[in-house]
């Protein structure tokens, strides 16, 4: 069962959060940490979603905020943040009300960006 890798979840997703993710400098190395994380979202646990699932979410919105339209890693961002909000959203639905502004906020601004045709 998913429970079952609960905990080496929590360690591993923890651990490229708090660490790898700020420490790398490179978009690249940022995307495939990102890539992970949101790969290894439904394995995360309940309890660690509810516990720290805002300080997540306000970390990944943050990393919109810092890529804005460039060439960043937007697309990871996304990927984990909506895997994120499919655990929370299954787990706890009054966690997700206070969390709801910041998110339309981004989403809004993330599709009021103009296309970059010459890419």
């Amino acid at each position: 069962t998913i429970e079952h890798y609960n905990m080496d979840a929590n360690i591993i997703y923890e651990t490229l959060f708090m660490t790898w993710l700020p420490q790398s400098k490179d978009n690249s190395i940022k995307a495939n940490i990102l890539e992970a994380m949101a790969a290894m979202t439904p394995f995360l646990s309940n309890a660690l979603v509810l516990e720290k699932g805002s300080q997540f979410i306000t970390s990944l919105i943050a990393l919109y905020k810092k890529f804005g339209s460039s060439a960043g890693p937007n697309l990871e961002i996304t990927l984990c943040l909506s895997q994120l909000l499919d655990v929370l959203s299954s787990s706890d639905s009054v966690f997700l009300d206070s969390i709801l502004d910041p998110i339309l906020n981004v989403m809004f601004l993330q599709a009021c960006i103009s296309p970059v045709y010459s890419v």
